[in-house]
């Protein structure tokens, strides 16, 4: 369990009854509860809606595929090369100059 051996569990528990004291101790054992459980339902629900959302067939491309274009038709696919050329590599040339009347 989290890699808590048994007399780690019992000086934990020896300090939290200092600290709490034996009335309170129950009542903050009962909220530390209530609040994991909370934590795990959030977290299976964020879980359930991260997985429905990949299931959902308005997505074009699917998980393992190659590309994100791949679930597109050619129509709908860009082509090749456009849009993948670098422009900031090459050097710019001067704006053309233009004679002062």
């Amino acid at each position: 369990m989290f890699g808590i051996g048994f007399s780690e569990l019992v000086v934990i528990f020896i300090v939290a009854l200092l600290v709490f004291g034996p009335k309170r101790l129950p009542e903050v054992a009962r909220k530390l509860s209530r609040g994991l459980k909370d934590l795990r339902e959030a977290a299976d629900d964020a879980r359930s809606t991260i997985l429905s959302g990949m299931d959902d067939t308005k997505t074009p491309w699917r998980i393992g595929s190659s590309a994100p274009d791949a679930g597109l038709t050619q129509s709908q696919a860009k082509p090749a090369g456009a849009g993948s050329e670098d422009t900031s590599a090459k050097p710019k040339s001067p704006p053309p100059a233009t004679p002062k009347a």
